[in-house]
């Protein structure tokens, strides 16, 4: 519950300065315009797209449907709805593994698919029967002409507003962590530590970032204004590699994190850019250097 009333009061300090930031209207749900990332999950907030909005099932995957609502300084939801749709294979034609294939020989049947949750098949086959006949199939033992159809999931909203209204929901595929490098020098000069924001896309496709907020209550390290001389410094001794097969546009420079402001418990970072991840990749960037004092004896 208070993690619950902590994201509703973020989320409408998030309305009160979406005019700061340039909100893209898309129905692809990979292209994620404002995102609030914690170290658990991830706050989705973007416009609201045509009803009903629909998502594939690789994405609903890591949506958790009971956050799925609408936001806004006006907005009255009357009613809403989650529904499941898949296209039926049913009476569309398969290929079947023959009864009649041996160990040394495999023989294939064309036939219909009657009920798909069955696995039912219709074949008409002379050597077996002069009449239609009906087999329940293993599923490994269907061949089909096209790919099968995924299930879909269509959200639709009843509500009543005024003003502009937004979507909000949590990604359960997208976090973020704190490391630190260390790095130690001779004794005429001070270590340096840096900290980092590791973000975490779990999910199986890439994503695409137009804004966005890393959240954290567990920042110990006392965090200071830095010159500009030691920001670069410390961006140069700074490690940022993604895993697998990220991909940094060398055109312009890297995203990087701002200072961090502390908003309702809790220390709020921005990122400056839009950015990217794909799946099953670590995006790490620099964040600040915090002040550090070692006694040496």
């Amino acid at each position: 519950m208070k993690l619950l009333l902590l994201l509703q009061f973020i989320t409408v300090n998030a309305i009160l300065n979406f005019k700061k930031h340039s909100l893209l209207n898309t129905t692809d749900h990979r292209i994620l315009s404002n995102v609030k990332i914690y170290s658990n999950l991830a706050e989705i907030i973007q416009p609201l797209g045509k009803l009903p909005l629909e998502f594939s099932a690789e994405d609903w995957a890591d949506i958790r449907s009971d956050s799925m609502t609408l936001i806004g300084t006006n907005v009255n939801v009357t009613q809403q709805t989650i529904t499941e749709k898949k296209k039926s294979l049913n009476n569309l034609p398969v290929y079947i593994r023959s009864p009649t294939s041996s160990h040394t020989e495999t023989k294939f049947l064309k036939g219909t698919m009657i009920d798909e949750n069955r696995n039912l098949v219709k074949v008409i086959d002379k050597d077996i029967s002069k009449d239609p006949v009906y087999l329940t199939v293993p599923a490994n033992d269907i061949i089909y002409e096209d790919e099968p159809f995924q299930s879909k999931y269509y959200v639709n909203f009843t509500y009543e507003t005024t003003d502009a209204v937004y979507l909000s929901y949590l990604r359960s595929n997208l976090n973020w962590k704190t490391r630190y490098q260390l790095s130690l020098f001779e004794e005429s000069k001070s270590p340096i530590i840096i900290a980092m924001a590791d973000i975490r896309n779990d999910g199986k496709s890439r994503i695409d970032v137009e804004h966005a907020e890393l959240l954290g209550g567990d920042i110990n390290l006392r965090m200071f204004e830095q010159h500009r001389s030691e920001r670069y410094e410390a961006r140069e001794h700074a490690v940022m590699y993604s895993i697998s097969h990220a991909q940094l546009s060398t055109g312009s420079p890297p995203p990087s994190v701002s200072r961090g402001e502390e908003v309702a418990g809790l220390y709020v970072f921005s990122i400056n850019q839009p950015f990217s991840i794909d799946a099953k990749t670590n995006y790490i960037l620099p964040m600040f250097r915090p002040q550090l004092g070692i006694v040496l004896k």
